[in-house]
């Protein structure tokens, strides 16, 4: 919920500042918290609007970043060359890459789109094959050290290579889904759930009634069990007593709809509540 309500206030704190500013952009384009505006007036007008700006709202500054020849909005970085626009994937200094890692507990087929879905995203964005070449080429590095085979990450990037950047651009309109879902918590064990159901649908279509209801197999969707997800660390304070402590693990446990921990670290500076 927390995006929803950022852009909600955003969006009236933005609609009263350009309203009551003395000096308004060209164009101000906003996701979120992230503004990108183009200004046609002269400096000092710019600087006197962002003081403007930063000074509107007692809690709300604004960082600014500004360049006659470099755009970066998003996850984009636009660049003006040579009287053309170069498009790249900017990337954050504290992006760390911690992507999900083969390791963990998610469906077969969740870590197969990984690598796809990264390369898909820096062909959509890079303007040249030399930029996708760059970026694929770092993609593939971080992916690697999170536990994905390198072969599996290249077949990605070299099969996106051969799409056109414009077709992957176009809107395509997503067919409506008609398959039922069995929705379950996953677990291991059901990985191979969707191949089942396809193997066992002619005992559904025997009944008449289940050919009209099961016209292609049920669709397996699957939840994270939140008991196994959910770690919670409080403040360690000396002065606590095990029941304090307790009482305080409780109170997290029952607000993350989790189950009652195992135990209590006394040792670290904090207490950890651990979960079957």
């Amino acid at each position: 919920m927390a995006p929803s309500y950022a852009n909600i206030f955003m969006g009236r704190l933005e609609r009263n500042l350009l309203l009551k500013a003395p000096f308004r952009p060209l164009s101000w384009l906003r996701f979120i918290d992230d503004i990108e505006m183009k200004w046609v007036e002269c400096l000092d007008r710019l600087e006197e609007f962002i003081s403007f700006a930063n000074s509107f709202h007692q809690s709300i500054k604004f960082t600014v970043e500004i360049s006659d020849s470099e755009n970066i909005f998003l996850d984009t970085t636009s660049t003006l060359i040579g009287g053309k626009i170069e498009f790249n994937l900017h990337t954050k200094p504290t992006d760390s890459h911690l992507y999900l890692m083969p390791t963990s507990c998610h469906p077969p087929h969740t870590f197969k789109g990984v690598p796809k879905g990264l390369a898909t995203r820096i062909r959509r964005i890079c303007s040249s094959s030399a930029l996708y070449q760059k970026e694929s080429d770092l993609l593939k590095s971080h992916l690697c050290k999170r536990g994905y085979k390198a072969n599996t990450v290249q077949t990605a990037i070299d099969e996106m290579a051969e799409h056109d950047r414009q077709d992957l651009l176009r809107y395509k309109q997503k067919d409506n889904i008609s398959r039922v879902p069995l929705v379950t918590t996953y677990h291991p064990v059901l990985k191979n759930l969707n191949s089942i159901l396809k193997q066992n649908l002619p005992i559904l279509h025997s009944n008449k009634r289940m050919v009209e209801v099961f016209k292609e197999p049920p669709l397996a969707a699957y939840r994270r069990k939140w008991e196994d997800m959910t770690v919670v660390v409080i403040d360690h304070n000396p002065r606590w007593t095990d029941t304090q402590r307790k009482s305080k693990e409780k109170f997290w446990m029952h607000r993350l709809k989790s189950f009652r921990p195992i135990g209590i670290n006394k040792l670290n500076d904090f207490t950890r509540m651990n979960v079957n």
